[in-house]
């Protein structure tokens, strides 16, 4: 199968051939079939939130990543394929039914061709699960979503690339999908060739903004209750988390707030899933639960936190005295001992690196990170499903961590401190923990964050440290 070349040819002839190539794979279809077909165009320079801007309103289904540094950009939408699980009391297999729609996805796919440094670009499939494995009916996500998009702009130090994925069936009308890929390929290459000129670039220069109220006296109690509990032995730690609603500026732009995060926190990671509901969760997430690359696993153990100093000296005083402290690393020991614990049992060798101090432009963590190579027989969504929720964002024990966790929070988490990424077709994936995030229903947004309870918290700073992470994300949504 030669590649499929866009222009310089024109584009009736374009059609033409990219509409015989899509009958030739049509006719080796059975009633009832799907081939999943794949190819890549490439395109002048192109930030993906311009398309986001542009070329994608409100509600769409879309998921947008983008790692540390920028240093690859993703935005998925048009969704050939997705599943969704559904929305029951228990549902005890989400994590199973996922992987077997993603190895659906790789087992009917056919990648027909690319050119240039796009040839060895394969496709993804994008989405999340929610924090508990049921969902209120009411609830933005259900317990699993993924989608297997028609479209993937993707951006890196190469340049920028189209993938896409069509699910091919005796019926799908090949004249309109190859009009519709043209068509669509032409509007983004109209927009690289502007050079994104009128994009303006995000000011650092926040206001001062301040978010409603938070009931500090009703937490700081319930801080206090989880102390005398941890106290008492059975639990170690508890991961307590805040909601905050506000109201949207009416000027709100997704992908304005999405270039603000990108601006001041450059060492996390982007997202953004959406849903044809109108829900969009996003945040700048500094915590991997999970990442594979050429059969090698890492994993970050993320716990234990500090302000950042106004001055260079008051910042490494800060940073020594979190190394220092035995509540902090108290807090990092029973999350890194846990996800080593599990990797073992799985007959895993996992390594840790030296731990470090992630600083980020307003807080600071204690971090550690784990690699193992990761065995053919292990897939990372049974690993994931083991995992979550770690320590770093439930507790310990993880059982009475989560009924606490029910007993004490007055709102459904959501997506909110649970796992979201991608899978590609050579066994790659990327998960990281929601975290940091908020989720943005028309002109309303509901902003969470949390604080890890061990012995030795003290109930105001708990309470500070949450503020602090809130008030971050409050500055992008509300600038």
């Amino acid at each position: 199968m030669s590649p499929i070349v866009p222009s310089p040819v024109a584009r009736l002839e374009a059609e033409r051939r990219l509409y015989g190539i899509l009958g030739r794979e049509r006719e080796r279809l059975a009633q009832g079939e799907r081939r999943l077909l794949s190819w890549v165009y490439d395109l002048p320079s192109l930030d993906p939130l311009t398309v986001l801007e542009r070329l994608i309103p409100r509600p769409k289904v879309h998921f947008y990543g983008e790692d540390p540094l920028g240093k690859t950009r993703i935005l998925a939408y048009g969704p050939a394929e997705s599943y969704g699980f559904p929305r029951e009391e228990t549902p005890p297999d989400r994590f199973w039914g996922s992987r077997r729609f993603v190895e659906a996805c790789w087992r009917d796919l056919k990648i027909l061709g690319a050119m240039g440094e796009g040839a060895s670009l394969v496709p993804k499939v994008f989405g999340g699960f929610s924090f508990f494995p049921s969902a209120p009916v009411a609830g933005a996500f259900p317990p699993a979503f993924w989608f297997l998009p028609r479209y993937q702009l993707r951006q890196n130090n190469r340049g920028s690339f189209l993938v896409c994925t069509l699910a091919l069936r005796v019926e799908t009308d090949l004249e309109k999908t190859a009009e519709q890929v043209l068509g669509h390929l032409e509007l983004l290459r109209s927009l690289g060739e502007q050079r994104e000129a009128t994009t303006p670039a995000p000011s650092l220069d926040w206001p001062d903004l301040k978010l409603p109220a938070l009931p500090r006296e009703n937490f700081t109690q319930t801080v206090a209750e989880i102390l005398e509990q941890i106290n008492q032995g059975g639990l170690e730690k508890l991961v307590l988390a805040q909601s905050l609603d506000v109201s949207l500026p009416p000027h709100f732009s997704l992908p304005a707030c999405l270039r603000r995060l990108r601006e001041r926190y450059p060492d996390c990671y982007l997202f953004s899933l959406g849903n044809t509901q109108g829900h969009s969760f996003i945040g700048a997430s500094p915590e991997r639960l999970l990442s594979v690359r050429q059969g090698r696993l890492t994993l970050d153990a993320l716990a234990g936190s500090a302000p950042r100093g106004n001055t260079p000296a008051a910042d490494r005083a800060l940073a020594e005295t979190l190394r220092e402290s035995a509540k902090e690393q108290r807090e990092h020991q029973t999350v890194l001992g846990a996800i080593l614990r599990q990797l073992e049992e799985q007959g895993l060798a996992p390594q840790c690196r030296p731990q470090q101090v992630l600083q980020l432009s307003n807080i600071q963590h204690l971090w550690t990170e784990i690699q193992a190579p990761l065995p053919t027989t292990l897939h990372p969504l049974d690993l994931a499903a083991l995992l979550h929720p770690t320590p770093a964002v439930a507790g310990a024990p993880r059982e009475r961590a989560c009924e606490l966790i029910r007993r004490y929070e007055t709102f459904d988490r959501g997506l909110y401190a649970s796992p979201l990424g991608w899978f590609d077709a050579q066994g790659n994936c990327e998960l990281r923990v929601g975290i940091r995030s908020a989720l943005i229903t028309g002109s309303r947004a509901r902003l969470y964050a949390g604080a890890g309870i061990v012995r030795g918290s003290d109930p105001r700073q708990e309470q500070k440290e949450i503020e602090l992470k809130l008030r971050a994300l409050g500055q992008a949504l509300l600038s």
